[in-house]
């Protein structure tokens, strides 16, 4: 192969790869976003996590437990502009695994902060860390 038909098939092969790694809008609005992360103590503690405006708006959040089961009570979602959501739950999320989603009603709004209690079992499995996930 010369030169030329290899700069040909580089050129037309990074091209399409280029192409192909761009997201189209709806698979961007589909995909979760990451919101922050918590250490879990053992029993219970409580915590927020900071969005702001710089990351956008969300219609749902869930939960993410790393390295142990985690148990996530009363979320408490603020908003920027006022006004806040409370959920009653009683979530008990499995290590590696998701939470349900929490529609959120006031999705037109850009979140403030995210509040939860939490904890989990002191049973020495090692250390959990709870995540927070946005979904668009």
């Amino acid at each position: 192969m010369d030169r030329r038909n290899f700069l040909k098939t580089a050129l037309s092969g990074a091209a399409v790869l280029t192409v192909g790694a761009l997201a189209s809008p709806e698979a961007e609005a589909s995909a979760p976003v990451y919101l922050g992360r918590r250490r879990v103590q053992p029993f219970l503690d409580q915590d927020r996590v900071h969005v702001g405006v710089g990351r956008g708006r969300f219609r749902r959040i869930s939960f993410n437990a790393v390295g142990n089961d985690v148990y996530v009570y009363d979320v408490r979602v603020d908003y920027t502009i006022g006004g806040a959501e409370h959920f009653n739950t009683r979530l008990k999320i499995g290590q590696g695994t998701s939470s349900r989603r929490l529609n959120l009603r006031y999705n037109k709004r850009f979140i403030q902060d995210v509040s939860f209690r939490y904890g989990k079992l002191p049973n020495g499995n090692g250390p959990a860390f709870v995540e927070v996930w946005g979904w668009r």
